[in-house]
């Protein structure tokens, strides 16, 4: 066989035991987590030994487990018999691998181990083989053939050992909370641990490096500061310190050509308002993680949109596929690893229309439960009575074609009152945009002159 060929046979028989082993699966490997989190819990280990390849594959297995929290150590079998059983304690757990089950320096353990008090998993083919009738758990490896053309060499077993390894680590760490903040503080060296240990204050600019500004500079001024702080972009604050904006290289270079006497403008008018920010407690990782909220069918329609442009998905985008009228915002960030231990940016635009106030509400809800510095901008329609004479027709006709395109407007709410609802719920900061101010901050200077329509207010609050 040509040795491409056979490299893909290799691949395909492992492919199938492990398959077969996922099949084999039972509530034996729940009874062997379940003794393992009472060992953990009452400050014991496991102990893992193999002899043979499965030495080399209970190394890995232990080396795993303790990188996931799980204290772990690993007895070579032969030196236990000259010293080494020291290691096992009282109470600890024994992950004994053996393919045959036959494996005499693994067997020779056993009594000895059973006397000290230990608790015994197996990996090994079967509950009928000598390890197996000595184990508190067994969990079948058995595999239908070795990728061997032999039969004989120990590689699609060795493989479905190390699989089951990695179900029992990955599962424990899931019982037992652990965290990547957790996993971070066990790997403080290399790439590891610098993208993970790392936060926010520890990389972000700060005194004299950093370019603010107040709300009543210019562009001029920005661009001084910006120059002196040998900074890429400015801060724009209110007189009591609170950003309102920033001011980027880019936004100069984009206004330039268009922006007649620029450097006078008020950098306010071109400034981007209320930008993403983050607290500086939070991991650096996660300032450039995203979830991408929407109802799934149109995420799936947007992921296949990207696919067939062949445009990556970045491995800081989360999909949180969400129905705001069956389910909540929570659950579905939840179940797509969302980490609510920290603060959160929530931009919730072109959403609330469309659902009833019950699920607006629940939403908005949620966010004051994250910690304080936790912000959500989101629009609302005005209720329709409080609109002007032409802005209460433009609604209507709107209102009329998205319900026969099946997506009516379900919600409307009285600016007054929903501030108030917020206030309420434990926002603190919060700024409710009308269509002048909108069109003031936003549509400024426009050269295709579009405008905010009327009916619609957008508010930024903040959880103190």
């Amino acid at each position: 066989m040509k040795p491409l060929n056979r490299a893909k046979a290799v691949i395909d028989l492992e492919i199938e035991g492990l398959r077969a082993v996922r099949e084999q699966l039972d509530h034996h490997f729940n009874k062997a987590v379940t003794l393992i989190l009472t060992a953990l819990s009452s400050g014991h280990k496991i102990v893992v030994s193999g002899v043979g390849k499965n030495l080399h594959i209970g190394e890995k297995i232990s080396a795993t487990l303790a990188s996931t929290g799980a204290t772990s150590v690993f007895l070579n079998p032969i030196q236990a018999m000259h010293g080494d059983l020291g290691i096992l304690a009282a109470d600890d757990i024994l992950l004994a691998l053996s393919y045959s089950g036959e494996s005499r320096e693994i067997l020779d353990l056993i009594p000895i181990v059973r006397r000290i008090g230990v608790k015994i998993i197996s990996l090994c083919g079967g509950s009928n083989t000598a390890l197996g009738r000595c184990s508190d758990v067994v969990i079948d490896v058995t595999v239908p053939r070795e990728a061997c053309p032999f039969n004989l060499a120990p590689t699609t077993s060795t493989t479905a050992t190390l699989a089951i390894g990695d179900a029992l680590a990955m599962a424990l760490l899931d019982a037992r909370g652990f965290r990547k903040e957790d996993y971070a503080k066990l790997h403080p060296g290399g790439t590891i641990g610098r993208t993970l240990l790392y936060r926010v204050a520890d990389i972000m600019r700060t005194g004299e490096r950093v370019a603010v500004v107040p709300l009543s500079a210019t562009v001029k001024d920005a661009i001084l500061a910006m120059t002196q702080a040998r900074s890429g972009s400015a801060a724009v604050t209110d007189r009591k310190g609170l950003l309102k904006g920033i001011f980027t290289d880019g936004d100069l270079r984009r206004r330039l050509p268009t922006t007649p006497h620029l450097l006078d403008q008020p950098v306010k008018s071109v400034m981007t308002a209320a930008p993403l920010s983050i607290t500086a407690d939070r991991l650096a990782v996660d300032v450039l993680h995203v979830f991408e909220v929407d109802h799934p069918n149109t995420q799936n329609w947007k992921r296949a949109c990207l696919e067939k442009a062949s445009i990556p998905i970045p491995g800081t985008l989360t999909f949180s596929p969400v129905d705001f009228e069956t389910r909540t915002l929570e659950e579905g960030l939840r179940e797509t690893g969302f980490n609510s231990a920290g603060s959160a940016f929530f931009s919730w635009l072109g959403v609330t229309q469309y659902l009833s106030s019950e699920a607006v509400f629940s939403t908005l809800q949620f966010v004051t439960s994250l910690p304080a510095g936790s912000t959500i901008v989101f629009d609302y329609t005005i209720t329709p009575s409080l609109l002007n004479p032409v802005a209460r027709e433009v609604f209507e006709r709107l209102a009329h074609r998205v319900a026969l395109a099946g997506e009516p407007f379900r919600s409307t709410f009285d600016p007054s009152r929903l501030k108030n609802r917020l206030q309420d719920m434990g926002f603190g900061q919060i700024e409710d945009l009308s269509r002048r101010e909108l069109n003031g901050r936003y549509y400024q200077n426009r050269p295709d002159q579009l405008r905010d329509g009327g009916f619609a207010r957008v508010m930024n609050a903040r959880v103190f």
